[in-house]
């Protein structure tokens, strides 16, 4: 028990604080559980740390779950879970039902718009780490330009091209080498954020495609500007940026609806995390074909990342400014180290001044 105390309260004060997106999160559980309280060795953090890059779910989610199940074992992944995605849904609960009353305010209407460029923003920046030094490679650039155009032409459900692009890959270098809440609105609730939450690679960012074409496109659950607001709500809050569903979910069916869009989105990752990936992380690290499954993978989650940014960008049908405030926060990005929520808030200041 005292190793599961000690366990949530960690992972509670880091969903508190948790600013700055999965990798900032990853690296922060590096310095104080590995290097600090020598919860695991370095050694077995960095082969857990590559495999679950690789794995479905939100990349800081499954670490902090995996860390828990380390130190504290079924209970101990459970708490580190809760703790991690608590305070941040309280909080985007609060901003879910406060947030009608936001939006009739004109200033604070601007204030979410700002927000919105900002998010937008922080998304495209994220795709340069979340590809790392596959950008320096044509054939990942190719891959990604095929996948943009299956997605934005023929509307491809991207769990395929994930799926199939990292197939894909494995095969070709095979190859090379050897030559009013009804039930069935929950259930629909449920099953679209349980697949989203299971084609999640790499970051929390990658699940924006699929949300958007889901609640926007196809159930027409949100509006276009409603998504955008909850992609800013998930990057100004701390924790993962996955609880963008808690937000989507209460939109679709109150607290209920925010309950299970929480949980559906993280029980894939949960479910990896808790009971084979630990006993198969030495056996999956001498794996050949993992890198080429993240290399195919990985090209179909950017490009279908990019085609989204894109549709939403182009569906916002506003004014000017909100795209001057979307590349001013990109130079500020690029420029100095500054918080994405603190980015946010600034692009929501700016939101205000220049409309």
């Amino acid at each position: 028990m005292k190793n599961a105390r000690e366990v949530f309260l960690y992972f509670l004060r880091l969903g508190v604080t948790g600013f700055g997106g999965p990798l900032a999160l990853a690296a922060q559980m590096q310095r104080d559980l590995v290097e600090n309280r020598k919860w695991i060795s370095q050694e077995e953090f960095q082969k857990a740390f590559a495999l679950i890059k690789s794995m479905p779910g939100a990349m800081a989610f499954n670490t902090a779950t995996y860390m828990g199940r380390r130190r504290g074992g079924w209970t101990g992944g459970f708490l580190a879970a809760i703790g991690l995605i608590a305070p941040a849904f309280f909080m985007i609960l609060f901003f879910a039902y406060t947030y009608d009353t936001l939006t009739q305010n004109p200033w604070l209407e601007k204030f979410l718009m700002g927000m919105q460029a900002a998010a937008l923003a922080l998304i495209i920046a994220a795709l340069r780490p979340l590809a790392g030094a596959f950008l320096l490679k044509k054939s990942f650039l190719f891959t990604g330009a095929v996948g943009a155009a299956l997605f934005a032409v023929y509307n491809f459900p991207e769990p395929l091209l994930i799926i199939g692009g990292g197939i894909f890959w494995i095969l070709w270098n095979r190859r090379k080498n050897s030559t009013t809440i009804e039930a069935s609105v929950l259930v629909t609730l449920s099953l679209v954020c349980l697949k989203a939450g299971a084609f999640v690679f790499g970051s929390g960012i990658a699940i924006v495609p699929m949300l958007e074409k889901d609640f926007v496109t196809d159930l027409h659950w949100v509006t276009h500007s409603q998504f955008m607001d909850a992609l800013a709500i998930g990057q100004v809050t701390p924790g993962p940026v996955l609880l963008t569903t808690t937000f989507l979910g209460f939109k679709v069916a109150g607290l209920l609806g925010a309950i299970v869009a929480t949980i559906s989105v993280y029980i894939v990752g949960f479910f990896h995390m808790m009971t084979w990936f630990p006993l198969a992380v030495n056996w999956l690290s001498k794996q050949s074909w993992i890198s080429d499954f993240i290399f195919g993978a990985l090209a179909m989650v950017i490009a279908a990342i990019l085609v989204t940014v894109f549709r939403l960008a182009w569906e916002w049908r506003t004014t000017p400014f909100e795209y001057v405030i979307l590349a001013g926060v990109l130079i500020l990005l690029y420029r100095w180290k500054i918080p994405s929520w603190a980015l946010v808030l600034i692009g929501g200041a700016a939101g205000l001044f220049l409309t």
